[in-house]
């Protein structure tokens, strides 16, 4: 043992301070020892009946180093536990005993012993990442008896402690919970140990050392209280028991607390670097366009996450762990119901107290402290675009939220009716629809956590026009309302305290304040760490007789105003500056704010400061600082040598300066504080001219147009693009006009304020210099290939230049009138103001930009063919607009368009609680727009438009480059629908093409690509890939399109009709897809695999098909949503629809393989086999949906992950629900008791209604009772529950009892259904089937208390929901029935039968209950799913048996007591697919074609 320990002591000390660390050891090493001492005195005294484990230290440590050296640390623990099983029942073998009588109860406690191993085996293998990281090991074999020692003795102590608990009940009960404490406490630690071992504190290897000597004692207490007989456990627990229970059970809580913090301090020292390098690795934003849209601000969330963790100083905030109400809302436990409102904790305090890096703190201690949940987080900004807006957060947290789990991703990628980029969707709906459903639905078993920083500086844009509105609600109320409701969530949020904010957050949970206290000793820390790092402040502090913690007393909690003047006082020159500006430090944060900046205005930089700022306060997104040097030098005319050293100098305490993502040398310029940006928004500070934002947007403006007209422009990429794309958006800001919403009119660009003259006057000199030369030309060419260049970009960024130049031209006009003012610029000052003169009219300068558009194509020689192709296409909207004679004359279509575009408009003010819509001009109701979208419809395919283009754009006929685009445009013109000249245009752009590779051959491969599209216009698929090889031999660098062409012509040729392709040759175009990943792996995952896979399925080789998709796996795992794919290869839809069969087992196997090899996904995985068979029930194949699930609940229990557990919960439940579906009630309560036990936690509301129904069909009435109740008590206003306990009345013989619940039932649904008709347009009623059922069912139970005018009144309230269920298209020809819509579904016989009872009891002669009964006969017979089917069958005997009595004139006859069987039929029916036929397709086509279930 001694040796052992000493190797511990070198591992565990090495690169850390030894002395605490060997102290610890030294515990842990005593706590052994006097264990071991106890223990051995048990050990196998003669005469004992109870085996007591004995496992040797040579044992362990052998089963540590085969399953260290045989798994991978995931799976590390599970196989240790396993086998520490078996050493234990190897270690309690047989021995020679004197009695029968001995040997028999030796034997008894052998059986009972045997249930507690694999209950000490999964504690063990839970255990065992803590014993490893507080031992030191970090090799997977060879320090095996380092680690073993304590384990033995754990493993030991738990056997024999858990034989004893099984004889002391209460104890046991509460010594099984403490093991599962421990467990969850040795879990934590996994992550830690993936970090190197020299990164960590040696705090939380004391306390992991500690900690484990406190298991070992609670161990030995234990066992010393438990192993001595009844009369001495009644005096210990009398006398002794605080002394060996209670004291360790404290002890072991301290130690786990004590562990708690240490993790918490590691997490936030040593690991926060790897989780930006993780973000900066995760953050890729999707190309799709509306993920791309889901994203609007992660960059800036990411930048001022990084900013606000960057405040923390070292060794703060420890406080925020510790408070009550934090430790409360981080540990509690939250019901995963989906009634269960979110855990929301509010800390709110005064600007500056940190509340923005708390925030930032808590979140990095939550990604690590919960590796597997799904933490959101947004930081607000006020004056930060990105950072403003409820929307913003909304689509951010919805984007976080589909990285985090790829389920999200898919539920939203499978969601029908998502909101559309760039439309103005209502807050509430974008809430529901992309947070609260998904999360709602999501992954049971993941925890959330939402964390919101500076709610209260979000802008409301609720009150804006064309916004939506909330019932006089701000924009940041409707969003917390809705946000405080979301299910299993737990929701932080800091900001300042608003009544808005405090109205909602103090009803929804805890609110904590920040005072001046809590930041009390956090500032004293950090100054004295400040001034002890500052030879200079130590010394002038020392010489002036001040000690600084005192004097930093000042700050009042304001940690802000602390770092400021600590910042002042350090770029003080001078022993008397140094004093004087402590005489002076200055009492407020606006007072500090104007110190700074009298300073800059001594040093000569006031200048360049104003300017950053200006930049800074309206960038839409953070600049880096070469952007910013770029910026400033174009607005001053100036060139600054060191722009970080002027930042860092003269902005350091206004400014933030933020790695930017992805790099470790540039960084982010960011206002530094909220109480800044509000000093910068006061006019009434005492530097006022300091911003004013449409001036600074004016010269950003100016910036943007003197980059693009510079003969030599400063090399900096990133400015180049945000120039050609913002200067116009800059532009119309200084308008202070914000940008034109979705489908709003024109007008709202109407207004503005203008320009100071001397800005105004440089801008129109830029512009005019910029519009009227090849200047343009960068700008437009990148419209031409911008990223989404199929849509009307270019015609877009040319249509609001045009408009939005114009108004700026009227807003700035007496400005610009005078020609003395533009001499100093040095140009033609009569052309300029002639010039001037004609923006007003659009068509100046549409008529500017027109040639140089349609030159910058002409002669373009880019190597995306799809680009060159559509940019002709935008051409010709140009010329439209631009050019058509008949553009602006009025005609009657126009008319009638823009009526009709009005009236949306109209539409769109009105509606603010939803989303806008576009219409066809989207909301332009100009007549010149209204013409063009006319024009357009009919002459796109139109020559004329091709030789304005060539006349405009400066067409050389001697130039390839020039007549190979021409020769896309001819292929353009070719392919249009109404083109009279196909075969004409297509013959010249063939020669065109020919002419421009004879000149250059070897020049741009795009050529080739557009000469195969020729060849295969003509079906010359051979030519076609001859011409793309060629181009493929040109294009190294795969720029082109020219492999995706080349592979899958060929393809097509081997498998396709249509490509001439007789008898398909599927192994050669396999052979060609293996190619083709080869060689084009751009497009392998979405492509040439999934085709490959094809291949092999259509060829009948399945497995193939599963060989293709496994490759895909491995050539890229995050594909891995073909498993479900490939688990589809054993379906045979054909077979299955003839024989109901198909290779289940096979489908199911892939799936559990899949949760294996993907562990990431796994729950997607099985939840997709649960699907499957849930898919199989509902086509009523009852008995192959029960073999699925059976084989999947035995399945997941084998597995040992939390995927498997949750799923297999889901199993059961499914399984539950197809017993239930098939009326086998007592099958159904034990598979659905068997869900409810193996939740993680506590299932959902609506779920127990399963549970309830299955026990009151099996008649067990007291215990669906409980359970209803229980569904009542998780949400008050549940009808169904309600309806119930009241139904469970009346089957006991209880009328009276029922009535209540009844009515509760009746008054919720009832509000409920009219909630539903004002919500949605496509309930035109509030009448409602669960209403029409419970007042039947009150009307019943009024009948059995013998008060018949109450029942009757019942029936009558029930009667028109009950015909407001009925469909009107079922009618009568003569004696015939007929439906008139498409599908008629089975519920509808069960609507009219209910309807036809109603006429029967209020009035016993009324003849519409023969028509009633006679609908039902009929649609019974008619939607018949399984002939053979007993409920389908006693449905239509009971129908047919009504109808006979009514027509016979027999009175329906009470029968004293509900008719449970029909009850238990009608809810098995439930349970079960409404099943519909399709009456246009009967006659033709399967069961299945014609057949449809909702």
């Amino acid at each position: 043992m001694e040796s052992t320990i000493s190797k511990l002591s070198l591992v565990t000390s090495s690169g850390h301070d030894a002395a605490p660390i060997g102290a610890a050891k030294a515990r842990l090493d005593a706590a052994v020892k006097e264990f071991e001492e106890s223990y051995s005195a048990l050990l196998a005294p003669k005469g004992k009946s109870s085996p007591i484990p004995n496992i040797t230290l040579q044992q362990i440590a052998c089963s540590y180093e085969v399953t260290a050296a045989n798994n991978d640390v995931s799976q590390r623990g599970d196989n240790f536990g396993r086998a520490v099983e078996q050493l234990l029942l190897a270690s309690v073998g047989e021995e020679p005993l004197p009695s029968t009588e001995l040997r028999k109860k030796v034997k008894a406690a052998k059986d009972s012993f045997s249930k507690c191993v694999s209950k000490v085996g999964d504690f063990i293998g839970k255990l065992l990442p803590l014993a490893i990281f507080a031992c030191g090991v970090t090799a997977t074999v060879g320090d095996a008896s380092i680690v073993a020692l304590p384990l033995k003795t754990i493993a030991n102590g738990t056997a024999l402690v858990l034989q004893l608990c099984q004889k002391e009940k209460d104890r046991g009960e509460e010594f099984i919970l403490e093991l599962d404490r421990i467990s969850y406490q040795s879990r934590r630690v996994f992550e830690i140990q993936k970090q190197p071992r020299e990164s960590l504190n040696p705090l939380l290897l004391e306390k992991s050392l500690d900690l484990m000597a406190e298991i070992i004692n609670f161990l030995a207490a234990s066992m010393q209280f438990m192993k001595h007989g009844f009369f001495m456990k009644v005096a210990k627990s009398l006398v002794l028991g605080p002394e060996i229970w209670q004291k360790s059970m404290k002890a072991l809580h301290l130690a786990y607390e004590e562990y708690d913090q240490a993790l918490l301090l590691q997490i936030a020292r040593t690991i926060s670097e790897q989780q930006t390098q993780h973000r900066e690795a995760s953050l890729e934003l999707k190309d799709d366009a509306f993920f791309g849209w889901l994203s609007p601000s992660v960059w800036e969330v990411e930048a001022q996450f990084l900013a606000n963790r960057s405040q923390r100083a070292e060794g703060t905030l420890g406080w925020v762990l510790k408070l009550e109400e934090f430790r409360k809302w981080r540990v509690g436990n939250l019901e995963n119901s989906k009634s269960t409102p979110a855990q929301t904790l509010w800390l709110n305090g005064l600007p500056g107290t940190g509340k923005s890096t708390i925030s930032a703190y808590i979140y990095d201690l939550l990604l690590h402290q919960y590796p597997d949940a799904t933490i959101l987080h947004f930081f607000c900004k006020s004056g930060t675009p990105g950072l403003t807006t409820a929307h913003n957060i909304v689509r951010t947290l919805c984007y976080q939220l589909t990285q985090k789990d790829p389920f999200y991703q898919r539920y939203l990628q499978k969601k029908e009716n998502l909101p559309s980029p760039g439309r103005l969707e209502n807050l509430i709906l974008l809430f529901n629809t992309l947070i609260k459903d998904p999360i709602s639905k999501g992954p049971q078993e993941s925890d959330v956590f939402i964390l919101l920083d500076g709610l209260d500086e979000l802008e409301d844009t609720s009150s804006q026009a064309g916004q939506p509105s909330y019932a006089s609600k701000t924009e940041i109320e409707a969003l917390l309302e809705e946000l405080v409701q979301i299910p299993k969530a737990k929701i932080l949020i800091t900001s300042r305290s608003s009544p808005e904010l405090k109205k909602i957050l103090d009803q929804a949970g805890t609110t904590r304040a920040i005072s001046w206290r809590d930041n009390t000793e956090d500032i004293k820390r950090y100054v004295k760490a400040r001034v002890d790092k500052s030879p200079k402040m130590t010394s002038r502090f020392q010489q002036i007789g001040k000690d600084p913690v005192e004097f930093f007393e000042r700050a009042n909690g304001i940690f802000l105003w602390a770092a400021l003047v600590l910042d002042m006082l350090e770029r003080t020159v001078s022993s008397n500056a140094f004093a004087l500006a402590l005489e002076q430090v200055p009492p407020t944060m606006s007072d500090v704010y104007d110190q700074i900046l009298e300073r800059t205005v001594r040093s000569g930089n006031y200048a360049w400061i104003k300017e950053i700022l200006g930049w800074t306060l309206i960038l839409p997104s953070p600049f880096a600082i070469q952007q910013m040097k770029t910026a400033v030098d174009l607005s001053l005319n100036d060139d600054v040598y060191d722009m970080e050293d002027l930042l860092r100098s003269e902005c350091g305490s206004l400014l933030d300066l933020v790695p930017v993502l992805g790099s470790n040398q540039d960084f982010e310029i960011h206002i530094g504080h909220e109480t800044f940006q509000a000093y910068l928004m006061n006019p009434t500070n005492s530097h006022g001219d300091l911003f004013n934002s449409n001036i600074a947007h004016g010269k950003a403006a100016l910036a943007c147009l003197r980059y693009l007209i510079a003969e030599k422009p400063v090399k900096d990429e990133k400015f180049k693009l945000y120039a050609v794309t913002r200067w116009r958006w800059h532009l119309r800001a200084s308008m202070g006009l914000k940008e034109r919403g979705f489908a709003e009119p024109l007008p709202a660009l109407e207004g503005g304020s203008p320009l100071p003259s001397d800005v105004a006057q440089e801008i129109i000199v830029t512009l005019y210099q910029f519009l009227r030369s090849s200047k343009v030309d960068p700008w437009l060419e990148h419209y031409f290939c911008e990223k989404y260049y199929w849509e009307k970009q270019l015609f877009n960024e040319v249509y609001h230049t045009c408009i939005e130049l114009s108004a700026w031209y009227r807003v700035n006009k007496h400005h610009l009138e005078d020609g003395k003012a533009f001499e100093k610029h040095g140009i033609n000052t009569l052309s300029l103001l002639a010039w001037c003169e004609g923006l007003p009219d659009l068509q100046c300068i549409a008529d500017r930009l027109w040639p140089r558009a349609c030159h910058v194509w002409i002669h373009n020689t880019w190597k995306v063919w799809r680009v060159v192709y559509h940019g002709y296409e935008r051409l010709v909207e140009l010329d439209i607009w631009i050019n058509h004679p008949d553009i602006l004359v009025p005609n009657n279509e126009a008319t009638g368009l823009l009526k009709e575009e009005a009236k949306i408009v109209e539409a769109n003010e009105k509606n603010r609680m939803g989303s806008k819509s576009s219409g066809k001009l989207y909301g332009n109701l100009s007549l010149r727009y209204a013409n063009f979208y006319l024009i357009l419809q009919k002459e796109l395919g139109s020559r004329d438009h091709l030789k304005a283009i060539l006349t405009a754009g400066d067409n050389d006929e001697m130039s390839g480059v020039c007549q190979a685009n021409i020769s896309v445009a001819l292929n353009f013109l070719a392919g249009r629908a109404g083109a009279t000249d196909k075969e004409q245009a297509r013959s010249q752009a063939m020669a065109n093409i020919l002419d421009a590779l004879d000149e250059d051959p070897d020049g741009n491969p795009r050529y080739y690509e557009h000469l195969g599209h020729l060849y295969t216009r003509d079906d010359k698929e051979d030519e076609a890939l001859a011409a793309w090889k060629r181009g493929i031999s040109l294009d190294p660098d795969n720029e082109t399109c020219l492999r995706e062409e080349f592979y899958q012509l060929k393809v097509y040729k081997l498998t396709r009709d249509d490509y001439g392709c007789t008898t398909p040759d599927y192994d050669a175009a396999i052979a060609v897809l293996e190619e083709a990943i080869r060689e084009d792996p751009g497009n392998a995952n979405s492509r040439w695999f999934h085709q490959m896979a094809t291949m092999y399925k259509k060829k009948g080789d399945l497995e193939g098909a599963r060989r293709t998709y496994r490759a895909n796996f491995h050539f890229d795992p995050s594909w891995n949503s073909h498993w479900e794919d490939l688990a589809e290869t054993y379906i045979d839809k054909e077979v299955f629809e003839e024989t109901r069969q198909f290779n289940w087992r096979g489908y199911c196997d892939a799936l559990a393989e899949a949760a294996v090899l993907d562990p990431s996904r796994a729950h997607s995985h099985l939840h997709c086999w649960v699907s499957k068979a849930t898919k199989v029930k509902e086509y009523q194949y009852f008995e192959l949906a029960v073999e699925m699930l059976e084989y999947g609940i035995e399945t997941t229990s084998q597995m040992k992950t939390k995927a498997a557990t949750e799923t297999r919960a889901r199993f059961e439940f499914a399984l539950g629900e197809t017993f239930c579906a098939m009326a086998k009630w007592e099958s159904a309560v034990s598979s659905l008791e068997d869900s409810f036990r193996h939740r993680q936690k506590s299932p959902p509301s609506y779920e127990y209604s399963n549970l309830g129904d299955a026990y009151m069909c099996c008649g067990r009435y007291e215990e669906a009772l409980a359970v209803f109740n229980k569904k009542i008590e998780k949400d008050a206003s549940s009808a169904s529950g309600n309806a119930a306990v009241g139904e469970i009345y009346l089957l006991t013989g209880a009328p009276s009892k029922a009535i209540k619940p009844y009515k509760t039932a009746i008054r919720s649904q009832e509000s409920w259904a009219v909630e539903r008709m004002r919500a949605h347009s496509h309930w035109p009623t509030a009448f409602d089937k669960y209403v029409r059922d419970w007042y039947i069912d009150l009307g019943m139970a009024y009948e059995r208390l013998s008060r018949q005018e109450q029942a009757l009144a019942c029936f009558q309230k029930a009667l028109p929901h009950a015909e407001g269920q009925v469909s009107k298209m079922l009618v009568r020809h003569g004696e015939e029935l007929a439906f008139e819509d498409e599908y008629l579904h089975r519920s509808e016989g069960r609507n009219w039968m209910k309807l036809g009872w109603l006429y029967e009891r209020l009035d016993p002669s009324d003849k519409r209950a023969e028509d009633a009964y006679e609908r039902a006969v009929w649609i019974f017979k008619t939607t018949v799913h399984a002939e053979d089917d007993f409920l389908d069958e006693i449905e239509c005997v009971e129908a047919d048996e009504a109808l006979a009595r009514v027509k016979r004139g027999e009175p329906w006859v009470f029968p004293g007591e509900v008719d449970r069987g029909l009850r238990e039929r009608a809810k098995a029916r439930n349970y079960r697919t409404n099943w519909g036929v399709n009456l246009k397709r009967r006659k033709r086509g399967t069961k299945q074609s014609m057949m449809r279930g909702h």
